[in-house]
């Protein structure tokens, strides 16, 4: 499925802090993608803040799950 239009991409790592999540709003629709899997733990405040627009651009138009 093509990527719809986001109003909004937030970049979140999960809780074990080794994925790398999209969550992508568009309207009332929510949308899921993996975008980095790693074998040791991430720093939040990289990922989620310093480093987002790069894990941005790790998205793939047809890799959306909808939720």
């Amino acid at each position: 499925m093509p990527a719809p239009a986001f109003d909004q991409i937030d970049v979140t790592l999960t809780e074990d802090r080794k994925s790398v999540l999209l969550y992508g709003y568009a309207g009332d629709q929510i949308y899921l993608q993996r975008v980095h899997q790693s074998e040791t733990e991430l720093d939040p405040d990289t990922v989620e803040v310093t480093e987002a627009s790069k894990w941005r651009g790790r998205g793939k138009a047809d890799g959306w799950l909808k939720l």
